[in-house]
């Protein structure tokens, strides 16, 4: 099952995240080499966003993440929101796990 974990950036994300950087790439590690954390990276939108893509967790799992991310703790990402992904087609599709 995928899921799309979105983070909303402060307005001055780029300056706020320097502190905590190192400490949030640490917390991602762990998926990363579990296969969890499929892909991930911020927005160039007017509005800053992160998103990243997780596969085999539960949406429990991912409020745990979150709330646990440095960058949700020291407020460089103000909310996030979890959404399920009903993944249909794509080149990827064989490497995922589709629900």
């Amino acid at each position: 099952m995928i899921h799309i974990l979105t983070y909303n950036f402060s307005i001055n994300y780029l300056e706020e995240r320097t502190p905590h950087r190192m400490n949030h790439f640490e917390h991602l590690k762990p998926y990363i080499s579990r296969k969890e954390l499929l892909l991930g990276g911020a927005t160039e939108s007017g509005s800053p966003e992160g998103i990243l893509i997780f596969d085999k967790l539960s949406r429990q799992e991912l409020e745990t993440f979150a709330k646990s991310d440095p960058y949700i703790i020291n407020r460089v990402a103000t909310s996030y929101k979890i959404e399920k992904w009903n993944v249909v087609v794509g080149s990827l599709i064989d490497h995922i796990k589709v629900a």
